[in-house]
Order: structure tokens, then sequence, then C-alpha cells
């Protein structure tokens, strides 16, 4: 059975996280990392969590560099339990290309009222290195059947759409079984694959992460 869902997507500027409080960034680190631990312990080629912990947030998921260009996408259903009062806080964008509700915030920081317990899922994407004007994503979890399909659709099509991006690419584990949800789902192209060797520092993976092997 498939489940579609309507549900709201709460685009966060990482501009506006880095001025927000730590509680907003601990709660969002540990968000992003329930998601990765599911196939995390699933698979067990992961040994390490996806973020080591809420102060290298921005450094882990690839944010550190043009900060203008990274945006944190939330698949929210109810969005007074993100924040009370959410409706004066965020502004309601004019989406015609998506049937979802699409939310920006309307002030500079988020403060510690930010309840990440609504949340359904994340993606977020990065600057990548590219003769074509490229985003990397990064962050991606689902929390809920279909969620995930949606989110990534949804925000692949502001990327290409607001900040004119040519190429989106994802970096996966081939263990993971991510290659065809990409490939067949979502239309990516299978460019690459590199073998990782436990131990070895040039693999492509950010510092600190464990492989089992």
């Amino acid at each position: 059975m498939t489940v579609k869902y309507n549900f709201n997507i709460v685009a966060l500027p990482l501009e506006i996280l880095a001025n927000s409080c730590q509680q907003v960034i601990h709660g969002l680190f540990t968000v992003v990392n329930k998601g990765y631990d599911k196939p995390r312990f699933k698979y067990n080629v992961i040994l390490s969590p996806r973020i080591k912990n809420a102060d290298v947030f921005f450094t882990d998921l690839g944010f550190e560099e043009n900060l203008q260009e990274c945006v944190l996408f939330l698949a929210v259903l109810d969005c007074e339990k993100l924040m009370p009062g959410f409706h004066d806080i965020f502004a309601k964008l004019k989406i015609d290309y998506d049937d979802n509700n699409w939310f920006v915030p309307k002030v500079r920081k988020i403060d510690q009222t930010f309840n990440t317990a609504s949340i359904l899922g994340t993606i977020a994407f990065k600057p990548y290195p590219s003769t074509l004007k490229s985003f990397e994503i990064t962050g991606f979890t689902s929390f809920e059947r279909g969620v995930g399909k949606v989110l990534l659709s949804a925000s692949t099509n502001y990327y290409q759409k607001e900040l004119l991006a040519e190429q989106i690419v994802a970096k996966v584990i081939v263990e993971h079984e991510l290659i065809e949800y990409y490939t067949s789902i979502h239309g990516f192209i299978e460019v690459e694959r590199t073998l990782i060797k436990k131990g070895e520092q040039k693999s492509g993976l950010e510092d600190g992460i464990i492989t089992s092997g």
C-alpha cells in the first residue's frame, strides 16, 4: 500500500540556523542521527554516528563553506507543534511547482521553543565542486513511509528552480541498497563506485567516520 503525503515543508537557510540557539542545533543533530541510525544498525557498515556531536553539526554535514547556498528542509505535518506561534515566525512561500505548503522564516534566528518531535523527515543540500552549478544531498532522513520520496523530489525541484541548480549529486553506500532507489525512483544516473577500506583516509567520507571493513 502506497501512502500519499501532503505535508508542510519548512525551508531553513543555514545562515539562519547558524544564528540560532544551541538547543535548536542539538535538536536537529538528534533528528538527523536518529534517521541515519536505522541503516547504520541494520547493515553494520558504518559504525559511527552521522554527526559526531552537536558542536560539529555544520562541518559534518558539509555546511561550513558557502553557507548562503545551503538549505535544510523539514517535512512537518503540524507546524504549530514545530514552534508555538509558527505562522507569526514563518511566511508561506508561493510555490507553483509543488502541492505541499512551503514556509520560510521571517526572523533571523530560531529560538529554543523549536520542537523537533513533529518532524517527519529532513534533507539538505550543500555546494558540490563541479564545472556545473552542482549541489550534493546531505542530512537526508525519513521517519514515515513515503515521506522521503516526496521530500527529495520537492526539495530537488526547489533547488533547480530557486537556486538554478544544474546538477544534484547523491553519494550513497552501496551496501545500504540505495542505488536502485535513486536511479529507478528519482532518475539519478550512477557515475562511479569507490572502494573504501577500513582505516583508509582518502575515502570520500567525512573525517571521523568509522567503517566496519
